[in-house]
């Protein structure tokens, strides 16, 4: 056994000097540090094997990837080929297509569809039709204006009546009732004083017993002019117009629904 120092028994162990570590505990450190550092150098090894792999694996998914894409088409700073059109030939322009497309036959078919139908001439909208304009010599006018029918057309004391009577005041005004010529004025058995008016139709009408009458024969009469006055001439019985009717010229007829067909009112 050692020789005690200061009457103590050695025990192969000496304090360390001041600020700097014992034996034991820089034994104890280094066997801390070596089981500390063996598994992190295990474990740093392993990551990093394993992060190459992955990082290989990845960078053959990428390149494997990149082949099997189809190439990237990059912009042009070159403008899109549209179509053109020769204005050297008048207005009558001819559109031509650039020279990149004619190869194309989709392309330039798809583009002339489309010129065609830009160069269609658009449906005008159809005028309206003319107002329908009325001769002034074609109106048709009352013969005299608030009379009454005295007698009607029709079977009348034993003979035929071929007119109707249309009794007002002495002296009424009387009117031509459309455009048309005097065809006779004067004084007719029966009618005492007549008038006989051919219109633009072909219509004839019959004015008696007129009181006075202001045309003659031949005289030109427009609608709603003057011919004369009401009167009391010939068989009359009171002062009254007696109208009749000849349609063309010819036999007569009712000139009541006559009247009414050609919008007149005269009672």
């Amino acid at each position: 056994m050692p020789t005690p120092l200061h009457g103590r028994p050695y025990s192969g162990r000496h304090r360390a000097a001041p600020g700097q570590p014992s034996h034991s505990s820089r034994q104890g450190a280094g066997r801390t540090a070596r089981r500390v550092f063996r598994p992190l150098s295990v474990s740093a090894v392993s990551l990093g094997l394993t992060f190459a792999v992955v990082q290989t694996a990845t960078s053959l998914d990428d390149m494997t990837a990149a082949q099997a894409a189809p190439p990237a088409v990059m912009p042009t700073t070159q403008s899109s080929p549209t179509a053109t059109a020769d204005r050297s030939s008048g207005p009558e322009s001819v559109v031509r297509l650039p020279a990149a497309l004619e190869s194309s036959t989709t392309v330039r078919d798809t583009l002339s569809v489309a010129i065609e139908r830009a160069s269609r001439p658009r449906p005008s909208t159809p005028p309206a039709p003319p107002t329908p304009t009325v001769d002034p010599m074609q109106v048709w006018v009352a013969p005299v204006a608030k009379a009454q029918l005295s007698s009607p057309y029709g079977p009348r004391w034993g003979t035929i009546h071929r007119g109707i009577d249309l009794a007002a005041p002495l002296g009424t005004p009387l009117l031509a009732m459309s455009g048309g010529v005097v065809t006779f004025a004067g004084q007719q058995s029966g009618y005492g004083n007549i008038v006989q008016i051919k219109y633009w139709d072909g219509t004839v009408s019959y004015y008696g017993h007129m009181n006075s009458m202001a045309v003659k024969q031949g005289d030109a009469v427009k609608p709603g002019q003057l011919v004369g006055q009401l009167g009391n001439t010939g068989q009359s019985t009171g002062p009254h117009l007696h109208l009749e009717i000849h349609p063309g010229g010819g036999a007569d007829i009712d000139p009541a629904p006559w009247l009414k067909s050609h919008g007149l009112v005269v009672a």
